[in-house]
């Protein structure tokens, strides 16, 4: 089973917005830090292991919101994990400077995605860009390519949700995570999904979870506090969801009310190995998490 390409380490709670198309929308968190023993135990794994792939310091929360441990979690990625590429997705609403933005490159950072979700904001925040051309190459997508020193910078016009386009952008019904807006399909798709071949996905709470779209930890099979990042990747839960997307089967939790079409980067995906997880264990498993 190839290593997983993307670290998803949500290293705080809270976001700052309501948006319809997201889970944050319907729910409430408490504002609050993934502990920091936590965020060190995880890069200096990465580190040891020689990953070369992309950490991303968000899930659903808003990583600028607290910039001080967003500051000293890039810092200590790049220190640790030299040969990563570091990644951060924000809606912008807490740069107030483009020196914050310069910041951030400064202590490591190499793709910084920038999404704007009010009217009006993609064409205030664009007069960023001269100033950052000096330092900074523009992209169409920041997901292209991994580098751990060149430096990355997209914005993207989000404030309308019927225009978000297709591919990794597409709008999803976050595996029926956003209330009546996008419901959970009656009926599940017969298609393949990569994500669980190429992204760990690691909670505030230290919690693993099969899908980056499990909002409330419905599958959360394990704990970074107890478990090493690559005993998690290759847990006989995930194992088992693997299995059956191979045979476009989804008739398991989160994935059975999903609408994600993943496909990209198809060359992560391998053939997992034993053990799996039995459905009856897995449905146990969803049911003792509330869902």
């Amino acid at each position: 089973m190839n290593l997983f390409s993307t670290l998803c380490l949500e290293i705080t709670a809270a976001c700052n917005r309501k948006c319809k198309f997201c889970p944050v929308a319907y729910n409430s968190r408490p504002d609050e830090r993934m502990d920091e023993a936590l965020v060190v135990k995880a890069f200096e794994e990465l580190g040891q292991l020689g990953y070369k792939g992309r950490i991303e310091f968000y899930l659903y929360n808003e990583p600028m919101k607290d910039l001080e441990y967003l500051h000293w979690c890039i810092a200590l990625a790049r220190k640790h994990v030299p040969a990563s590429c570091l990644m951060v997705a924000t809606n912008g609403d807490y740069i107030r400077t483009v020196d914050q933005i310069l910041h951030l490159y400064k202590l490591g950072l190499n793709q910084l995605l920038v999404n704007c979700y009010s009217p009006g904001l993609f064409q205030r925040r664009s007069a960023w860009l001269k100033e950052l051309a000096p330092v900074v190459s523009f992209t169409d997508s920041v997901y292209l390519r991994l580098s751990p020193t060149k430096k990355v910078f997209q914005l993207l016009d989000k404030s309308d949700p019927n225009q978000f386009g297709t591919g990794v952008f597409r709008l999803m019904n976050r595996a029926g995570n956003i209330g009546s807006y996008m419901p959970p399909l009656k009926t599940p798709v017969k298609r393949m999904c990569v994500k669980p071949f190429r992204l760990l996905n690691v909670n505030w709470k230290g919690e693993a979870l099969v899908c980056c779209q499990d909002y409330h930890g419905e599958m959360s099979y394990g704990s970074l506090a107890d478990s090493s990042l690559q005993a998690l990747w290759v847990h006989p839960v995930m194992n088992e969801y693997r299995r059956r997307l191979l045979l476009k089967d989804r008739s398991l939790p989160l994935c059975r009310g999903c609408d994600c079409y993943a496909g990209a980067y198809s060359h992560n995906v391998s053939a997992p190995a034993p053990p799996y997880a039995t459905a009856q264990d897995i449905e146990a498993l969803h049911k003792a998490k509330g869902g």
